[in-house]
């Protein structure tokens, strides 16, 4: 790698440490230059970050470092090699002002074209690279190491022993802002029963909400319909802190599969959103769908939870709900509602039933109301 293709920031650091002004070459750039770093898994960025000094009143000014891992299968060994990579996370606690770490990696579940290699490769580099930077950064904490605010873009629904280490509490707790998005198995074989899936949701993920207990906004984006944790986990759910929730895909249901029973009014995902009452002002529920089953006793309606954030939410300012819950006929695949599903066993939910078993009429007027009760509060 050519110096002209290092990014801004490693150019100042090492022109800082060669000069012989250094006073001087401080005084040119401001704060505000040094406060993001972006790096990569570019070929010559492991060589880099392995010659940077200790120390440098640069470090100071970074608050937030972008790593993107963007690679596709193709291309993904043109880069350095993942072990290389992740020494770079090593060099993160050089930056005492750090606030904000982001990765970035792609959205599409490659672990099937690993798994057919045989035993030599069983996971891919992406994989390999997402537990191996939580194993570092739990080492990290260790050392004193925090952040406040975490984004990881494309992280894998599968078990990641990083997320699973005591030492990744200290890390966690101190978390305002945590913004996931997910990549799950998207294999003709893949089923929600999946023992990795389950796994992912049940102990990891949830591992990692339960100690970030600071937390203020929680963005949390699905890629498949799933119920997410199951109704008594959710129940065990508490963000004392939690202002702002952003959910996709996940599935209103009364039913706890794991359990094989059903739910009561006071556990599920409905009572983990009402039980942050006395804190949550802002509500992003994108694509949701409520599971409509013909023998569950107590079926619900969006008017029906609504009508209880309407109620119970009295902090709330501004809430979201897309698409809203719509009725579509076709004569092919039969009546369709937006924002209502059914399970189909092995194969996941589908909006698709012939029976007419949801009416979006009140659901419409429900909404309205909300909607009001929400702008009347900001408008205050």
């Amino acid at each position: 790698m050519s110096f002209n293709n290092l990014p801004l920031e490693l150019k100042s650091v090492i022109l800082n440490e060669l000069s012989d002004d250094k006073a001087q070459l401080l005084e040119l750039p401001t704060p505000r230059a040094f406060r993001t770093l972006n790096i990569s898994r570019k070929h010559g960025t492991y060589a880099v970050f392995s010659n940077l000094p200790d120390r440098s009143p640069v470090y100071d000014y970074v608050r937030e470092i972008k790593f993107s891992a963007l690679q596709r299968l193709h291309d993904v060994f043109e880069g350095d090699e993942v072990d290389e990579t992740i020494s770079i996370f090593t060099h993160f606690s050089k930056f005492p002002a750090l606030h904000t770490l982001r990765f970035y990696f792609h959205d599409e579940y490659e672990e099937g074209m690993y798994e057919v290699l045989g035993d030599s490769i069983s996971m891919s580099p992406v994989r390999t690279l997402q537990i191996e930077i939580f194993k570092t950064l739990a080492g990290l904490a260790d050392g004193g190491f925090r952040l406040h605010e975490l984004e990881v873009r494309g992280l894998l629904a599968l078990p990641n022993e990083g997320l699973c280490l005591a030492a990744i509490s200290p890390l966690l707790s101190p978390l305002t802002t945590l913004r996931l998005s997910l990549v799950t198995n998207n294999g003709d074989d893949f089923e929600l029963a999946d023992e990795d899936f389950t796994a992912f949701w049940k102990t990891d993920l949830f591992e990692l909400l339960r100690l970030a207990v600071s937390l203020t906004d929680v963005t949390l984006m699905s890629d498949i319909n799933t119920v997410g944790f199951d109704g008594a986990q959710w129940d065990k759910l508490r963000l004392p802190k939690l202002r702002r929730l952003h959910l996709e895909y996940i599935i209103f249901t009364n039913i706890a599969y794991y359990q094989q029973r059903f739910l009561s009014s006071a556990e599920g995902f409905e009572e983990f959103i009402l039980r942050h009452k006395d804190t949550l002002e802002d509500l992003d529920l994108s694509l949701f769908s409520i599971e409509i089953d013909q023998e569950d006793p107590n079926r619900r309606t969006w008017a029906m939870i609504w009508n209880g954030f309407e109620a119970q939410l009295s902090r709330l300012r501004s809430f979201k709900f897309d698409p809203l819950p719509g009725h579509i006929v076709d004569l092919e695949t039969g009546s369709t509602f937006e924002g209502y599903a059914t399970r189909v066993a092995e194969f996941g939910y589908f909006g698709c039933f012939w029976d007419h078993l949801a009416d979006s009429t009140l659901d419409e007027m429900v909404f309205d109301s909300l909607q009001r009760c929400t702008e009347g509060r900001t408008c205050r």
